[in-house]
């Protein structure tokens, strides 16, 4: 949690610790920029307007380091603007403030369920295309072409999955 009003960084944790996730705060974005590459967490939550650095500027950072942890924008008003730049650099939502415990849980659930499923999409393509390269020569020294071209055109598919996903 990064906002640099700590009451809301407390009652966010508190949210979420109460559904079994671990949560860190902080209320400066540059200390939370830290922890964040060095421990690459499953979930972001930001302000959008800090004073030190806006939620899109602390996302740019990030993303320039290669971390791919979902973020959850927090902001006080929604605007289109921020809105087009938060989802271009890949925010998984927004919660608009006031907000209750179900938006928080229900929106955190959904990040971090998507990106989990994302890396397991991607490290099962990765061995899938490791071991591809054998199973292609055997099947060919076994004559099957038509079994052969059903996997190329599988792998095929879930690599422009993996493309769209990205």
């Amino acid at each position: 949690m990064v906002d640099d009003e700590k009451f809301i960084c407390e009652e966010l944790c508190m949210i979420l610790e109460d559904f079994d996730f671990k949560a860190k705060s902080f209320t400066n974005p540059e200390d939370a920029f830290k922890e964040i590459i060095k421990e690459e967490p499953d979930l972001l939550c930001t302000d959008l307007k800090m004073s030190e650095m806006s939620g899109i500027e602390l996302l740019e950072k990030i993303r320039k380091e290669k971390v791919e942890c979902p973020v959850l924008f927090i902001t006080g008003f929604i605007d289109n603007k921020l809105l087009t730049d938060g989802l271009d650099l890949g925010a998984s939502g927004f919660l608009e403030k006031p907000f209750e415990e179900h938006q928080v849980v229900s929106l955190a659930k959904q990040a971090v369920d998507r990106h989990r499923t994302k890396k397991l999409l991607n490290r099962s393509i990765s061995y899938i295309l490791y071991q591809f390269n054998d199973l292609d020569k055997y099947l060919a020294s076994e004559g099957k072409e038509h079994l052969r071209k059903n996997l190329k055109d599988e792998l095929g598919k879930l690599l422009t999955l993996k493309k769209e996903m990205t």
